[in-house]
């Protein structure tokens, strides 16, 4: 942060999940001379400071914002206000999915309710009933990007009302939203989301909890985890990984907890159900990284109106037109304009 900033006393990543057992929480607390990880645990109350009168930035793993393509058609002018109406009134239905495409519309996006949905469900479908190309459904942070020579690149995040395929984000928007977002706001708290409510800077300094979106994803090329091909499934894997996390952590003046740190080098435990934590911990350090002024929270000051719509992944420091090509193997999946679901 710049000078005169103070830094969060506690940064708190959250791998969301719509399922109550995949919530883990990695939590890191201000020290003298930067932050201590000290719990990675299943947790409720998630936007909760460890300590009355701390300050705290909470990241989500599920989207803030809306598709500025969409929010146009829907009459919305930005993501704040709408937020709060969203499941009442015009919006009742928004956070129901639809069941077939005569039931979507733009005040009921998500598609399709069944998560493994027989027959065939299409994008054309979505994008039919919304009236909105499938691929202006993207905010400008999903949209692919090329690698460089310092970071790897990505393929597109799948869209928000998409809910088809293990990408997906939409079923935890919906429940991230409903009852994580929308009640944090709603109960008098001192919360403000970023960017819609203002700079990192200024939110610090000036309210007791801010919550961003972030991803492991986008953070494992900061910390220096994307070059190699692992899988975070694998407890092997996710040991050897977390070696480098540690090596990661101590260059950067974060410290583990020595029982963590033990827990990290066994893989997070064994089997897939390690990744999680696993995720957490990376969530952690990625936004340490950021809070700590080693790298920006955005490109340039994020105050363009389609930010106070679509909103920002926190650390992406890059963004493509939606006309950008795809990665060949990414471009290929998505040239067919249906999927069947068996």
């Amino acid at each position: 942060m710049p000078l005169g900033v103070p830094e969060p006393d506690v940064v708190r990543h959250a791998d969301w999940s719509v399922n109550p057992q995949k919530r883990w929480a990695a939590t890191a607390r201000r020290v003298h001379d930067g932050y201590r990880v000290e719990s990675i645990c299943p947790i409720e109350n998630v936007l909760e400071p460890p300590d009355a009168g701390q300050r705290m930035v909470v990241g989500f793993d599920f989207p803030i914002g809306l598709p500025e393509a969409y929010a146009l058609a829907a009459g919305i002018p930005n993501f704040l206000d709408a937020l709060q109406r969203l499941g009442t009134g015009r919006w009742a239905a928004f956070f129901e999915p639809a069941r077939t495409p005569a039931e979507l519309s733009l005040e009921r996006p998500f598609y399709p309710a069944n998560p493994r949905p027989r027959g065939t469900v299409s994008r054309h479908q979505l994008a039919q009933g919304l009236g909105v190309p499938f691929e202006r459904l993207r905010r400008r942070c999903e949209h692919a990007y090329a690698s460089t020579a310092s970071e790897p690149g990505r393929r597109a995040a799948s869209p928000i009302f998409w809910l088809v395929g293990g990408q997906q984000v939409g079923r935890a928007a919906i429940h991230g939203w409903r009852h994580v977002l929308q009640r944090a706001l709603g109960n008098g708290r001192d919360v403000a989301l970023w960017p819609f409510h203002g700079s990192l800077e200024t939110l610090f300094s000036t309210h007791q909890v801010t919550i961003v979106e972030a991803y492991p994803g986008e953070f494992k090329g900061h910390l220096g985890l994307g070059r190699t091909r692992w899988s975070k499934r694998s407890s092997h894997d996710r040991a050897a990984r977390g070696a480098e996390l540690l090596g990661w952590a101590r260059r950067h003046c974060v410290d583990i907890e020595r029982e963590l740190a033990n827990w990290v080098l066994e893989g997070c435990g064994p089997g897939p159900g390690g990744e999680d934590p696993f995720d957490a911990l990376i969530g952690v350090l990625g936004m340490i990284n950021v809070v700590t002024g080693q790298r920006s929270a955005g490109p340039g000051k994020l105050a363009s109106p389609s930010t106070a719509i679509e909103g920002w992944i926190l650390g992406q420091l890059r963004s493509s037109d939606p006309s950008t090509q795809l990665p060949r193997s990414s471009a290929r999946r998505r040239a067919h304009s249906s999927e069947v679901i068996a």
